[in-house]
């Protein structure tokens, strides 16, 4: 995976922020500038040939501005620390940022720091400027705030976890078991988190996103499920974790097919990218290619961060006696029987009813391949595929199931309801285990 990129969606002054900042901190510089074409345009209503994007380095920290439109605005919940050698520096480059912009926390010393100003510029970016010896000059950090307080550790938790090359440096509670402040390395970035919970009315927007370029599509898919768990999914490998944070989780091969020095090609991979949800590579590729793509059943995939070790997720999920207990997608159903050959080649059965007795169906199929406690996969007997993954670290496991869809009900309709019995699962699982 790519270094950790943050990810800032402006109305039209994409180009002129990015001037700002490299014109500010040392060292810095603009890698690219992308414009829209044909289905970007359509797709955000902005023109044709405008500047889409602007690729620029800072501080040794690569980001991407957009102009996206007047869709999101900046908040102070994502904000960047500025770690300065010198009070000189501090002071040269408060004064640019700062210029045309609001203070939030004046400059002067703290018992912090002896040196430090926290300011948002003209274009609504926030900055903490500090006098610090960090080998880091630009930190992102994370406010959690509002609705989201009490939830800063629990993204730590969940963010070292799923990430690569992620762990926690030092961190420091408050009384009530929030944190006051932690330094997190994550995908070899460090990164400040912090609690507050004084009346701040800001909390967090998709105005800034953190960009996660992955290797291959498995740790796109185990990186994608697990932070949109509990949280919302957006197009093009958009989401907004159950935190408030949003990322952009998407292949890094997607780059060179988008950026294509034939615009036939680039713009058809654009146009299959923009119907996509989760960022499926090799149908980008097919789509670059410009292969029709061939005709089989939607896969769709659901997801849960489960609280229990690995082998326990594979004992619960596999067992009879505990299938009839969470299998059910709602409180008016029951599972009234489960049968389970756990073997490649064995089948496994059970039958569904609702608790009314009106009305129910039987689920079986037949193991293709079975490998605890990690790995799951089966046809059932319409033929349909479907693979389920225990991907567990200490006391957590993420589970992922991706399966044809059938074509009777729609594809939102039957991912609704394999997430609910998951969330069954998941609430029997961490009750039990």
């Amino acid at each position: 995976m790519k270094t950790l990129q943050p990810f800032l969606w402006f109305d039209d002054q994409a180009e002129s922020a990015a001037d700002l900042y490299v014109k500010t901190f040392p060292g810095s510089r603009i890698d690219s500038v992308d414009r829209y074409h044909d289905s970007g345009a359509e797709a955000s209503g902005q023109p044709k040939e405008s500047v889409m994007s602007v690729s620029f380095e800072i501080g040794g920290l690569s980001f991407v501005a957009l102009n996206g439109g007047p869709i999101y605005s900046f908040s102070p919940s994502v904000s960047f620390f500025v770690n300065c050698p010198t009070v000189q520096e501090v002071d040269r480059i408060w004064a640019a940022l700062s210029e045309g912009g609001e203070v939030m926390m004046d400059l002067g010393a703290y018992p912090f720091s002896e040196r430090y100003g926290w300011v948002t510029d003209r274009f609504g970016v926030g900055w903490q400027v500090t006098l610090s010896q960090s080998q880091q000059l630009i930190v992102p950090g994370l406010l959690f705030t509002k609705d989201h307080y009490g939830k800063g550790q629990p993204a730590i938790d969940t963010y070292t976890w799923l990430l690569p090359d992620s762990h926690v440096v030092r961190e420091e509670l408050q009384a009530d078991g929030t944190v006051l402040h932690a330094s997190l390395v994550l995908n070899g970035t460090q990164v400040a988190v912090m609690e507050n919970n004084a009346g701040h009315e800001f909390d967090f927007t998709p105005a800034i996103s953190f960009l996660l370029a992955c290797d291959s599509q498995d740790e796109l898919d185990r990186v994608y499920c697990g932070l949109s768990d509990g949280g919302e999914i957006m197009p093009c490998g958009w989401l907004t974790d159950r935190f408030g944070v949003t990322w952009q989780v998407v292949p890094a091969a997607m780059f060179d097919l988008l950026q294509d020095e034939d615009p036939v090609k680039a713009e058809r991979t654009m146009k299959a990218m923009l119907q996509m949800t989760r960022i499926d590579l090799a149908a980008l590729e097919r789509a670059y290619r410009g292969e029709e793509a061939a005709e089989a059943k939607p896969r769709i995939s659901v997801s849960a961060i489960v609280g229990v070790p690995a082998a326990k997720a594979w004992e619960f999920w596999t067992g009879p006696a505990h299938i009839v207990q969470w299998n059910q997608a709602s409180e008016d159903w029951h599972t009234t029987r489960a049968e389970n050959d756990l073997r490649v080649g064995g089948s496994f059965a059970s039958r569904m009813e609702a608790k009314d007795g009106s009305a129910g169906f039987d689920f079986g199929g037949v193991y293709d391949e079975v490998s605890p406690p990690r790995r799951l996969a089966y046809t059932l007997g319409d033929g349909r595929r479907v693979e389920v993954t225990f991907d567990g670290e200490g006391g957590s496991t993420l589970v992922r199931e991706m399966f044809d869809a059938e074509g009777t009900n729609a594809p939102e309709v039957q991912r609704q309801g394999w997430q609910s019995i998951l969330d069954h699962f998941r609430t029997y699982a961490e009750r039990e285990g």
